[in-house]
């Protein structure tokens, strides 16, 4: 699902067809989406359970999750991550 997700979003040419296609997914339009992105990525470098994977996505999954209300194993799935780290 990320990969799908984000490499369709990148790959719109207009920025208003991004922003739709992210707010489906992620419930924030995709310049904001960089943004916390960029504000986030000194503490996820840190360490902890998500500096192993790109910050993108664990930023991603994080807001899929709080989004939806998912369960961490449904996340996990469909990001392809682990579901403890999901959960932390």
């Amino acid at each position: 699902m990320w990969e799908n997700v984000h490499m369709q979003a990148w790959n719109l040419r207009e920025a208003d067809g991004r922003d739709i296609e992210w707010r489906d997914q992620c419930r924030m339009g995709y310049s904001s989406f960089l943004i916390l992105v960029e504000h986030l990525q000194p503490f996820v470098e840190k360490g902890g359970p998500w500096a192993a994977i790109p910050i993108q996505l664990a930023v991603a999954a994080v807001l899929h999750r709080l989004a939806y209300g998912l369960r961490p194993k449904i996340v996990a799935t469909a990001y392809g991550i682990g579901t403890s780290t999901v959960g932390n």
